[in-house]
């Protein structure tokens, strides 16, 4: 096969160019009736770092053909790999993941049943009424962890939300005339009532509940949080999605590692409490974020 030019390969990324942004034809700067003032300055310079990034790359290779583009997705940084003794990160993650939709993660095995996320339209009374009913969640889990001596370890973690949603209601209420706070849904009271029961009668149970609760806010809650906000607050950040100076994942990630500590003294009865419990997050965490969805 003939060798490309570096002229020839240059001519084949303006004409590439040319054919994805549908722009006039390229006319040689030799041209004597080329003039370049119908290109605005933007598109000169967004083409001029085009050819020179493709120069740089056709150096690079030594002059030869590959195929390279700035296109073309990088690697994504490599996430650390679970720690095989934990069994947060081994049993309990399995089958959380299990339980999640297909469209949700690729690990999920459930069909999707209602609106996928991409398809929720959030109004503002739906996102208030959520806010409610997790301010009530959050303040149970406070109430139970702070008047057990089982859970000390689990205590001013800094992941506590109950603070951050009174801010954000009182704001809601002053920045958002007409608005009314609602009283937490019948769904939200039974929740929390379960939460109680359940602790009373089997500490590995509650923890399932408290550190799945916790973690789904800081990652699909992420999502949540950011939609609302585009779709109803013009873009405005809640309380409830910051930690002010502190690193959400690193506070989640000491949890872990205390609920992990806390497993090592578990029997495989406990264990297994702890995991038939994972369903039952599921269920009640649907059932409060269904009134986001529209």
């Amino acid at each position: 096969m003939p060798k490309f030019s570096k002229i020839d390969f240059i001519m084949c990324v303006i004409s590439l160019f040319h054919s994805v942004v549908h722009v006039r034809p390229f006319v040689h700067p030799s041209n004597p009736k080329h003039s370049g003032r119908s290109h605005s300055i933007s598109y000169r310079q967004s083409f001029n770092t085009k050819i020179s990034k493709s120069l740089v790359k056709f150096e690079k290779y030594g002059g030869k053909l590959k195929m390279s583009s700035s296109s073309v997705p990088t690697k994504r940084p490599k996430m650390p790999k679970p720690d095989p003794n934990s069994f947060i990160q081994t049993e309990m993650r399995r089958i959380v993941m299990r339980l999640h939709t297909r469209s949700q993660s690729a690990e999920g095995k459930v069909e999707d049943k209602g609106k996928k996320f991409s398809e929720w339209k959030p109004t503002l009374t739906g996102y208030v009424q959520f806010l409610v009913d997790s301010r009530l969640i959050y303040s149970t889990l406070d109430e139970i962890v702070n008047s057990s001596d089982d859970l000390v370890k689990f205590r001013k973690t800094g992941l506590e939300r109950v603070s951050a949603l009174d801010f954000d209601l009182i704001w809601l209420a002053e920045n958002y005339q007409n608005l009314s706070i609602p009283k937490p849904t019948s769904i939200s009271v039974e929740y929390a009532d379960y939460l109680r029961e359940i602790s009373q009668r089997s500490v590995p149970r509650f923890i399932c509940h408290f550190y799945n609760h916790y973690f789904a806010h800081t990652a699909g809650g992420m999502r949540i949080g950011l939609k609302v906000s585009e779709a109803c607050l013009d873009n405005h950040t809640l309380q409830f999605y910051k930690y002010g100076d502190e690193n959400m994942k690193e506070l989640l990630e000491v949890t872990r590692k205390n609920i992990d500590s806390m497993a090592l003294s578990w029997d495989r009865e406990a264990k297994d409490e702890c995991l038939d419990e994972i369903p039952m997050t599921f269920k009640y965490g649907s059932a409060i974020t269904s009134s986001i969805a529209g």
